[in-house]
């Protein structure tokens, strides 16, 4: 058990501390998905509420400037919920790049916690699909946010340790269920 984990639990046994990435397209599911998780007992931190918090209109897209403050933010967030004994914690934003993810992984290990990443693999027709059928909603981003995104988009490679769900096909139910199962399991 780690450190941080043995004095915000204050209890014998595994600690069950976690940072669960959803990564994926935009409209792929994640905030779904995050829904669930937050039905079971996760925490969910969303950039896309945290930019909204700072005044952004998120539908037009953040300037990449802006971006650094929205990542410390979050993970002040994420830290406190360590800190408190929130342990298992589901972060929710599109990481686009390999090197956002890779940011994640390296913030759980500075939390001394692990860190899980679930790709929410979802065709760029499906998900175009779901953004027409939002409309004005809650997340009704600009065909040019989403092609500002997908220029930027890397699916995870061989070399990143991420799981893998067809969100086209599978319910964001049994997307959080499965992530719930298997965060909660060792890893081989």
């Amino acid at each position: 058990m780690n450190e941080l984990a043995s004095t915000q639990h204050g209890q014998e046994g595994p600690d069950t501390s976690v940072l669960l990435v959803l990564a994926g397209r935009p409209y792929s599911g994640k905030s779904s998905v995050a829904t669930h998780l937050e039905r079971s007992g996760f925490t969910v931190i969303e950039l896309d509420t945290i930019n909204q918090e700072r005044g952004f209109a998120i539908e037009h897209g953040v300037p990449m400037t802006e971006w650094p403050e929205t990542v410390r933010i979050a993970q002040a967030r994420i830290r406190r919920c360590f800190t408190e004994g929130r342990g298992r914690v589901a972060l929710s934003w599109v990481n686009p790049t390999k090197r956002d993810r890779a940011l994640w992984v390296a913030f759980g290990a500075s939390c001394g916690v692990p860190v899980r990443t679930a790709w929410m693999d979802c065709p760029l027709s499906v998900t175009e699909e779901r953004r027409l059928l939002t409309g004005s909603g809650r997340h009704a981003l600009s065909a040019e946010v989403i092609d500002r995104v997908e220029r930027r988009l890397e699916t995870p490679g061989a070399d990143e340790d991420v799981m893998t769900f067809d969100a086209a096909s599978l319910s964001s139910a049994k997307i959080a269920s499965k992530l719930a199962t298997l965060v909660d399991s060792p890893r081989h």
